[in-house]
């Protein structure tokens, strides 16, 4: 998904753009070529060209569209595979002879913009981007919050 030039604004640097971009010499076309052949080979790698590849059945951009959203639930038990990785993931750091810079602390702040949850919640920024909190999904990946209030 390229995006916009500039947010929302429907100008790219694809299209047209870039054929002017070939054209008048700022971008070789053998740049254009490696950047089509990334793309393209990712989807013959998965077998995206055979007819038994599932169709797509959910459009992020318009969840609530029923022709497109065809809400398969594919979630099984991953909840457990969730879990595991999650606590697999977990980092607990022993201060062993005082090697952290840390002098009996009480608490532990995290800080910054990426330190806790978005104010409106993962993933309700306009377009998947957001300037507060972490953002649970980067673009062309299905996301869902379901029932049970995780991520999918």
């Amino acid at each position: 998904m390229p995006g916009d030039v500039t947010f929302d604004s429907g100008t790219t640097y694809f299209g047209d753009n870039i054929t002017a971009y070939v054209n008048n010499g700022t971008i070789q076309e053998s740049r254009v070529d490696d950047m089509a052949t990334r793309i393209l080979a990712g989807w013959y790698f998965l077998g995206q060209d055979n007819s038994s590849y599932p169709t797509v059945n959910f459009d992020a951009f318009r969840p609530d569209n029923e022709t497109t959203n065809q809400r398969v639930d594919v979630q099984d038990d991953h909840y457990k595979i969730v879990r595991e990785i999650g606590a697999a993931s977990t980092v607990l750091l022993k201060n062993v002879n005082g090697a952290l810079p840390l002098d009996k602390p009480r608490s532990i702040v995290l800080i910054g913009s990426d330190a806790g949850p978005g104010k409106i919640g993962p993933n309700e920024f306009s377009d998947q981007g957001g300037q507060d909190g972490i953002l649970a999904m980067a673009h062309g990946m299905g996301f869902l919050v379901n029932d049970k209030g995780y991520m999918l």
